[in-house]
């Protein structure tokens, strides 16, 4: 199977995830600070969307190294701003009729991207000779032999 379907199918799954994330912000009255929805959407789907066009012009490196750091970085970030720190759009400061919405969005859009950057990751790892050696070096393995 091509990789760059496997990688299709997390961005797409991704997409989803987002579009429960929105309807849920829209319908609970989310209201975003500091350019949160700003960032979900220029690095998590602008980033990783270019990580993508990337390998399917068969820039295997660059693309995806550019998902698999898009879909860490929003891991990281729906994680700490929507669960972790106390702002406005924690899923626990969130009121109204579509939290269970909001809070099952977050929850997939985690989820989702974590999937992507583990699938970005293993593409970036079969196709990058630095990269293995450099996360090889990290895990203390030798492949030389």
């Amino acid at each position: 199977m091509d990789t760059r379907l496997v990688v299709t199918a997390s961005f797409v799954a991704a997409l989803v995830a987002g579009a429960i994330f929105a309807g849920g912000a829209v319908a609970s009255d989310v209201t975003f600070t500091s350019g949160q929805d700003a960032f979900v959407a220029g690095v998590g789907f602008g980033g990783s969307f270019v990580g993508l066009v990337l390998l399917w012009f068969r820039n295997y490196v660059y693309g995806s190294a550019l998902y698999t750091l898009s879909m860490v970085s929003t891991s990281w970030f729906v994680a700490y701003f929507f669960v972790v720190h106390d702002n406005p759009a924690s899923v626990f400061a969130v009121t109204g009729s579509g939290r269970p919405a909001y809070a099952m969005g977050v929850a997939g859009l985690f989820v989702v991207t974590l999937i992507g950057s583990l699938v970005g990751g293993w593409v970036w790892y079969r196709s990058s000779p630095g990269f293995r050696t450099v996360l090889h070096g990290l895990v203390g393995t030798d492949r030389s032999s």
